[in-house]
């Protein structure tokens, strides 16, 4: 059972909600911004707090927890940016969070962030709100988007329907943020909780008072009977469990005999809300139909044709960006890097050699390499942020929800993948963009599986060395491979580690609007921030894990502990047909995949001997590695040894090797955890394991 599960089915009147968050008894007056994705709840947020806020995940889980203050007229308000989603069905570890805060935190107010040019679906998360009994304010945002016609009357008739106090507001305007807070305090303060709700009688029938009569003495404090009678009725696990545990068995029993027959009780409690969404759009006088900011583009935005050509477009366009933004941000990392050079010259005179190894390669590298990606991720993270502050990311996931259910994941992970074939760091930080955790898990974990730049790099030149003209063949081959490989690990993560995410992508596009670059700037740094606490001091300590290996204890790599670790896990390289030699140079493609080249060119003798001044990430950048190889390649190829079957080994072992040292610090500081951290590296070393031996065997026979 997930923690937080355990807080709605332990059957105790709970006073906190399981991780710890905010005690009921502490005097803290709190609100919850809840809402559906693209409403705005974030602006509000950024608004709301400013800079006193705070990213990080739910204690115990991995699903991101945004918290911020602010102070108005001498009182303090703690905000919680509630998971979005599209409802609280509990379909997906998000809609828990937000669901089981609001029932065990009891915030003084909740405040549901509705996206007038998207009313109908909007108010379908003000529906659950109401059926908690949750003190609500209505935030009625993007009233600037709204059909004037009907925008003037829209605030009243909502709060005249439903009883839930309306502010009307534009949250991209400075102006609204004071009515806002004002509005705030005033609801919180009258502690209203009569409204009018969607009615479960009229839709479910007989069976609901039946239902509700069973149940009613058995309902934990602060839990409604007729929300826990409705989710029982919608047939909700996590409600069921709890029922099921504080009734015991024979009061269980009789209620089990009620539910039996009735079937689709979902579905009917969809109606239920969709049909009081009705009833408050005709008042209003809409029909739900509104798209007034729509624009026209959408007719070739989302053309099957021209719209996919339009998105590949638009990655092109957005990946150049990125670089244009990213040169200024990694000109210190790589400042930092070429620094290296200068300092262990400067060093070695005075101290000894192993120290200068150490700050020069070991440490200041790692530092600059760390600093070389963040940069690069800011710049990302940037761009990414423009797509979906604009609405336009939304377009790109419809039209590649098609193909992208066949490897089981949904629309939004196609950008992160696209980005993965420029560099797998990037690619893993784009699975921000993604809804559900979820969904952003197995896209974080297939992206390793996309060969980077640096991994074409790699594998076209040592193809072309060991292969000649038929390098094209293998590229075919691995290919293939490949696609397959995508398929099959998403195939098994849903089957067997992410279960339970039912929720579909929803495809009701969000309007076009110019980009609010205050949440754009917030959106990237906020995330920059939490690759600096976790990724940056990783890739810093991985480094110097691997300068050490390579350095000690004869300061040459041929004689390092990871030249002994080579020999000493030589049988494992047996099974793929690799020499210690090759192994170690399959290993290095950790630190980067460019590195392979490096460690080569040292290994084999192509290049300069390796010393305590020669790091293999170096070797890869300032080397003349492509001079030095076809200079010398092809005298010491005849004298390795290396058969053609080992070479095709090396290939898909190198192909499929573990994830570089940077994506899996990107890994690490997504998922902040290092059980799936380790989990990824186990399972992509045993795979490229894998694919080397039955390569291996397949060259065995081809050759």
């Amino acid at each position: 059972m997930s923690t937080s599960e355990c807080s709605v089915r332990c059957g105790k009147s709970c006073s906190r909600v399981e991780s710890g968050l905010t005690h009921r008894n502490d005097r803290r007056f709190t609100i919850a911004l809840l809402g559906q994705p693209n409403t705005g709840k974030s602006t509000i947020f950024n608004k709301l707090t400013g800079a006193n806020q705070h990213v990080g995940n739910w204690p115990g889980k991995t699903v991101e927890k945004k918290e911020g203050h602010f102070s108005h007229d001498g009182r303090q308000c703690f905000v919680y940016d509630l998971p979005g989603t599209y409802s609280l069905t509990a379909n997906s570890l998000e809609e828990l969070i937000a669901r089981d805060f609001i029932l065990n935190e009891a915030p003084d107010l909740v405040v549901v962030v509705i996206d007038t040019a998207q009313l109908k679906r909007s108010l379908y998360m003000l529906a659950e709100a109401v059926l908690l009994g949750a003190p609500v304010l209505a935030a009625l945002n993007k009233m600037d988007l709204a059909d004037p016609a009907v925008a003037a009357m829209l605030p009243e008739k909502i709060q005249s329907i439903t009883g839930v106090p309306v502010i009307p507001l534009t949250a991209v305007e400075k102006k609204h943020t004071e009515p806002l807070i004002k509005a705030i305090f005033k609801t919180a303060d009258q502690r209203v909780k009569t409204y009018s709700k969607p009615d479960a009688s009229t839709h479910f029938g007989p069976i609901f008072q039946q239902v509700l009569k069973s149940v009613n003495e058995y309902c934990p404090d602060g839990y409604l009977p007729e929300w826990i009678t409705l989710k029982l009725l919608e047939d909700d696990e996590s409600v069921l469990d709890l029922m099921r545990s504080r009734m015991g068995a024979l009061p269980w029993g009789k209620v089990e005999k009620m539910l039996l027959p009735l079937e689709k009780g979902m579905i009917k409690g969809g109606v239920m809300r969709y049909a009081w969404i009705e009833d408050i759009l005709t008042a209003a006088g809409d029909d739900g139909g509104n798209k007034a900011a729509l624009n026209r583009i959408d007719a070739w935005a989302t053309h099957p044709l021209w719209g996919n050509l339009i998105a590949l477009g638009a990655f092109v366009v957005g990946i150049l960006c990125a670089y244009l933004i990213a040169i200024p941000m990694m000109i210190p990392g790589i400042g930092l890097f070429f620094a290296s050079y200068p300092l262990r010259g400067i060093m070695e005179p005075w101290c000894p050699i192993w120290l200068s190894s150490l700050l020069a390669d070991g440490l200041l590298c790692g530092v600059a390499m760390g600093a070389t990606i963040f940069g690069f991720i800011g710049a990302v993270l940037f761009v990414l942020g423009v797509f979906e502050n604009t609405g336009y990311l939304a377009r790109v996931a419809y039209l590649f929800d098609p193909f992208m259910k066949r490897i089981g994941l949904h629309g939004k992970s196609i950008m992160p993948l696209l980005m993965g074939i420029i560099c797998n760091i990037l690619g893993v930080a784009g699975t921000r963009v993604i809804d559900t955790w979820q969904q952003r898990l197995a896209t974080l974990v297939l992206v390793p599986i996309v060969p980077c730049k640096g991994l074409f790099m790699v594998i076209a030149f040592v193809s072309a060395i060991f292969f000649g003209p038929k390098a094209l063949l293998v590229f075919a081959l691995l290919t293939v491979v490949t696609l397959l490989y995508i398929s099959l690990t998403s195939f098994g993560l849903r089957k067997f580690f992410i279960k339970g995410d039912r929720s579909g992508m929803i495809m009701e596009l969000p309007p076009y609007h110019k980009p609010i670059w205050r949440d754009i700037m917030f959106y990237s740094l906020s995330r920059m921030k939490a690759f600096y606490r976790r990724g940056f001091w990783f890739i810093v300590f991985v480094s110097f894990v691997c300068w050490a290996g390579t350095y000690y204890p004869g300061g040459s790599i041929n004689s390092s502990y990871l030249a002994a670790v080579g020999r000493f896990f030589e049988p494992v390289g047996a099974i793929m047909g690799l020499d210690w030699r090759l192994f170690i140079s399959y290993l290095v493609a950790f630190t980067s995949k460019e590195a392979t080249l490096g460690a080569m060119v040292v290994i084999f003798g192509a290049g300069a001997a390796a010393s305590g001044a020669t790091n293999v990430n170096a070797m890869a950048m300032d080397k003349a590695l492509w001079g030095a190889i076809h200079g010398n390649f092809d005298a010491f190829l005849a004298s390795t040894g290396i058969s053609s079957a080992s070479a095709l080994a090396f290939v898909f072992a190198v192909t499929f090797s573990l994830p570089c040292l940077g994506t899996l610090a990107m890994i690490y500081a997504e998922t902040r955890s290092l059980k799936w951290t380790s989990s990824v590296l186990c399972y992509y070393f045993f795979i490229s394991i894998m694919m080397g031996a039955l390569a291996y065997q397949a060259g065995l026979l081809i050759f």
